[in-house]
């Protein structure tokens, strides 16, 4: 699927820059966007898991950032 993904994006876009990926980031989001339409649940779970996931991802770092900072001053 890939293969065909990247076959036809040759046809419209050439691939010497950024717009490459961006272009191919959105062919592959299409399937989620329809996504959406059969599985509302799933998705919003999994939207919330996302961002749980990243905001205590953040978290974690920052507090490790600051821990590291806190004992080197002292």
């Amino acid at each position: 699927m890939i293969r065909e993904i990247l076959h036809s994006a040759d046809r419209y876009i050439e691939s010497g820059g950024g717009w490459y990926i961006l272009a191919l980031d959105g062919m592959l989001l299409i399937p989620v966007a329809f996504s959406v339409f059969f599985f509302p649940v799933g998705l919003l779970i999994g939207v919330c898991v996302a961002a749980a996931l990243t905001i205590g991802t953040l978290l974690v770092i920052r507090r490790v950032h600051a821990h590291h900072h806190r004992r080197g001053l002292m």
